[in-house]
């Protein structure tokens, strides 16, 4: 990377901050990273030690080319600078957090400041430790349900029957949604993170996806209409600079 300024080489120095307008890159390091590719998770370590002691800001091929930033001092400063490294998804120009990109927007993650800090703000007493504390009872009571459907049994699978359901029916009960449809979020989500962008599954979930944001537009519109207590009204009727948030 060097400085259209000063003509100076920055890469690997320490504390440098990436001003889009004042750098260009003059060398590109291409490597073979993949992160979709089926035996990192095997030798993650060892791959990402060596390309943080080769070129901590390498260029890979991968899925149409992007940047990979591994060193410390490169990610820290790619974290703050939102204007260069943005998390933006428009479904245009900006295409969010994810390589490939999803079909649609996926919520405050792929949002950039003001308008991500202060929906951050806005959502956070939802998440703190005093609404964790109130929603255990809850939690134990869903646990008790899932260790009731395998007890019979006297044997079942810890993450089958007890890690995925229940974080998928508290979710639910957050939202005021339907616990009916926990089990098809989840089955979602497992299988948007854990299907390869070159599985012939891949079509299919994406299609899922759409059909989602389908259910959850039509989800926001009604407690837009009719709010009640629960998180997904508030959200529905949530203000940023004085406009509600837009459902889609």
């Amino acid at each position: 990377l060097m400085s259209t300024r000063r003509g100076d080489a920055i890469s690997g120095r320490r504390g440098v901050r990436f001003g889009h307008e004042d750098y260009h890159v003059t060398e590109r390091k291409t490597t073979t990273f993949d992160h979709h590719g089926a035996d990192l998770p095997d030798r993650s370590p060892e791959v990402y030690a060596e390309m943080r002691g080769t070129c901590p800001v390498a260029w890979t091929d991968a899925h149409g080319g992007y940047w990979v930033v591994t060193g410390a001092d490169e990610v820290g400063d790619a974290s703050r600078d939102y204007e260069l490294f943005t998390s933006e998804h428009d479904t245009g120009t900006h295409l969010g957090v994810t390589i490939p990109a999803q079909p649609r927007y996926s919520g405050m993650i792929e949002s950039d400041p003001p308008y991500f800090t202060a929906l951050r703000k806005a959502v956070t007493p939802w998440f703190s430790p005093n609404a964790a504390q109130a929603a255990a009872p809850d939690i134990r009571r869903l646990t008790d349900w899932a260790i009731d459907q395998i007890i019979e049994r006297g044997a079942g699978d810890l993450t089958l029957n007890v890690a995925t359901p229940i974080p998928a029916m508290q979710t639910m009960m957050l939202l005021g949604l339907p616990l009916k449809e926990s089990e098809w979020l989840a089955d979602l989500f497992h299988r948007e993170t854990c299907t390869p962008p070159d599985s012939p599954d891949r079509p299919g979930v994406h299609a899922d996806i759409l059909r989602l944001h389908e259910t959850l537009h039509h989800w926001t519109v009604e407690r837009r209409a009719h709010p009640g207590d629960d998180f997904l009204s508030f959200l529905a009727t949530a203000e940023f600079d004085r406009h509600l948030l837009a459902v889609e």
